[in-house]
């Protein structure tokens, strides 16, 4: 009875130390605020597509061209057995070479060198016009103050203030003294102004010179209208007989520099003119080189797609195509039965679109439960065209055929076997990464929290491809910031 006392009291003790010990560690102990903390860094990823799937034996499937074409070569018969990567079939391609080999003469690069040359004679002609153009601005100018300021302006008092005709005029003129005094004022004015004009483009060359020219050609109008009007008053009073050749002369000078400017503006814009041609045409040029890129790409495509190859060590049980007969997507051109096994897995439709099948399926890596730590290669083979509703989802049985490795022989691989498949799809090279881990959502939106001196600052990202750990960030971080999850 003693001993059964010494029992119970030990168990009552020990329980009360573990319920004072649960109650520490859930009200007394102080929590773990640390702080982890993640680098973002630039690096190469690869979108991986993670999924369960279970081994079932293999079973007979069928090849088709994912382009169209004509048969030209058949490589095997029915009944040959056939490894993984032997090329089974081939479609004419002899089109698609020669465009290609065009392509890669590069024609559309010689005409972007032709087109700039063209492009810099253009703007050597546009800078020897805008040149020409302003000796003629400023050989208006001189001719102008030459004809007003150094020769008719004998005719008036305080010609550059307050114009006087200094003149009595003949009965049939009388009515101009005021016009040429109003005209003679305007003028000066103008001439002010273009001369300021004229100021400012002889000292940057690379000016705009349509506020000179609109002055230059308003100047000239004048003056050759004062010069006009000057010439009647002097054919009518016999007092200014003596000036008549004088006011010819300046007239026949302004005359002459009007048709200078007219000939000059011409030049201007028709080089001008060529210069905004030249550059669209380069423009297209350059664009038909991005064209010509993007076409190259997809003649070497369409040629690598035009042969079929064994995706898995097979036997060809029937072939529907003979040569010379047409292929086109989707419909059967060689059946083969596969020996071995297969992981059927059902992909998403949000991520089966970034899977391709067949020859040029994606890669696959496998990890059987019943072989851990031990990891297996393959290849997706085909998709089944009906998906497989799983509640209100859509998926779609993927099957992935071992590649036939010594690692693969090595196990005793059997129906039923569960398995971890990871399958590779696009990659992209030296972009910034981050762990998925130090990312959360908001609004639907992306964030980070980005350590700064001032603490953690919270910094919205735009997100790419994930590799089920990490994920690319397209836009918000540059990378070598560090950023900080609260654990």
């Amino acid at each position: 009875m003693k001993k059964i006392s010494t029992y119970l009291i030990m168990a009552v003790v020990a329980g009360s130390l573990l319920t004072g010990f649960w109650i520490y560690q859930r009200y007394v102990k102080a929590p773990d605020t640390s702080n982890l903390t993640f680098a973002a860094e630039r690096k190469d990823i690869r979108e991986t597509i993670k999924a369960r799937g279970e081994v079932v034996s293999q079973k007979d499937f069928d090849l088709q061209f994912p382009v169209s074409g004509t048969v030209s070569a058949i490589y095997v018969k029915e009944g040959d057995i056939v490894s993984a990567g032997t090329p089974l079939a081939k479609l004419d391609t002899t089109e698609l070479e020669l465009s290609l080999n065009k392509l890669l003469s590069h024609a559309a690069l010689k005409d972007v060198a032709v087109a700039e040359a063209s492009l810099a004679n253009a703007e050597a002609s546009l800078t020897a016009a805008k040149g020409a153009l302003l000796n003629t601005l400023n050989d208006g100018y001189f001719r102008i103050d030459d004809a007003i300021r150094k020769e008719t302006d004998v005719l008036f008092t305080n010609p550059r203030v307050i114009p006087t005709f200094n003149y009595q005029v003949g009965a049939n003129s009388s009515s101009l003294k005021n016009i040429v005094e109003s005209e003679r004022q305007k003028l000066e004015e103008t001439l002010v102004k273009f001369k300021t004009a004229l100021d400012a483009v002889n000292v940057l060359v690379s000016s705009d010179l349509s506020a000179a020219d609109v002055l230059a050609r308003e100047a000239l109008n004048l003056t050759n209208s004062l010069l006009q009007n000057l010439a009647t008053i002097a054919n009518d009073t016999t007092s200014l007989a003596s000036y008549r050749d004088m006011i010819s002369t300046a007239r026949t000078s302004i005359n002459l520099a009007t048709a200078n400017l007219t000939s000059a503006d011409g030049a201007f814009f028709a080089a001008k003119t060529s210069l905004d041609l030249a550059q669209k045409t380069l423009d297209l040029k350059r664009a038909a080189v991005e064209s010509e890129a993007a076409d190259i790409g997809i003649a070497r495509d369409k040629i690598a797609k035009s042969t079929l190859f064994a995706p898995t060590a097979s036997r060809v049980t029937k072939m529907w195509l003979e040569r010379q007969e047409a292929a086109q997507p989707g419909v059967n051109a060689i059946s083969l039965s596969a020996v071995g096994y297969k992981i059927q897995s059902d992909i998403s439709e949000l991520d089966i679109g970034k899977i391709t099948a067949g020859s040029a399926g994606n890669e696959v890596q496998i990890e059987l439960d019943a072989f851990p730590g031990k990891s297996f290669k393959g290849k997706v083979v085909s998709i089944d065209p009906q998906p497989v509703l799983k509640d209100t989802d859509k998926y779609y049985r993927t099957n992935v055929f071992f590649d036939g490795s010594e690692e693969t022989k090595s196990v005793e691989i059997r129906s039923g076997m569960s398995a971890d498949i990871k399958i590779l799809a696009e990659s992209h090279k030296n972009v910034v990464v981050i762990p998925e881990i130090a990312m959360f959502k908001s609004g639907g939106e992306s964030f980070v929290n980005v350590e700064t001196t001032k603490g953690p600052v919270q910094t919205k990202i735009v997100t790419g491809i994930s590799d089920g750990e990490n994920i690319e960030v397209l836009s918000g971080l540059e990378g070598g910031e560090t950023l900080v999850v609260s654990s």
